[in-house]
């Protein structure tokens, strides 16, 4: 008889363990849904970390389970402190993903760039190179608040950059 109840004892505790497991997903996923909404490369990251989260809610419910095996025979107070546990390490990790996934957000900047070419004893920057193909389509006749597009070509062997303004072509001398 006293086999039976331990074991029943052990299925009920594995019931709340599963149901707390079940709830403490649902919670963190509606958590992640909501801090998520509006951009899809962040919701991407937070059903990833959700189910990461979730798979690492059911690892430890299950460690947590294995563990209080023996200490669920002794007394059911000790199972429902372990559930609750469970429950505030989900809330916990939910959280710490919509904080993570804020920064994540955050931290998109573009680095700062440089160009600087080189070669038979000169230099020149980009912006240089920038500057002088817009004065050159405006002296071609051009307003410099027509520019749409700029393309350059850098020839260093024939000291030449070829441009392609608005889909007008010319040249000039490096």
């Amino acid at each position: 008889m006293s086999a039976k109840k331990g074991s029943s004892e052990m299925s009920a505790f594995r019931a709340y363990i599963l149901n707390s497991t079940q709830d403490a997903k649902e919670k963190a996923d509606s958590a992640a849904k909501k801090v998520m909404e509006g951009t899809n490369d962040t919701v991407t990251t937070a059903k990833k970390t959700t189910k990461e989260v979730a798979k690492a809610v059911k690892d430890t419910a299950a460690t947590k389970a294995t563990e209080t095996k023996a200490a669920a025979k002794k007394t059911t107070a000790a199972t429902k402190t372990a559930a609750k546990k469970t429950a505030e390490t989900t809330k916990a990790a939910a959280k710490k993903t919509t904080t993570t996934a804020k920064k994540a957000v955050a931290k998109k900047t573009a680095p700062k760039t440089s160009v600087e070419l080189q070669f038979a004893g000169k230099s020149v920057s980009y912006d240089a190179l920038v500057d002088n193909a817009k004065a050159a389509f405006v002296n071609a006749g051009h307003k410099e608040s027509e520019i749409k597009t700029v393309n350059l070509y850098v020839k260093p062997e024939e000291s030449m950059v070829y441009y392609v303004i608005n889909d007008e072509q010319g040249s000039f001398a490096i």
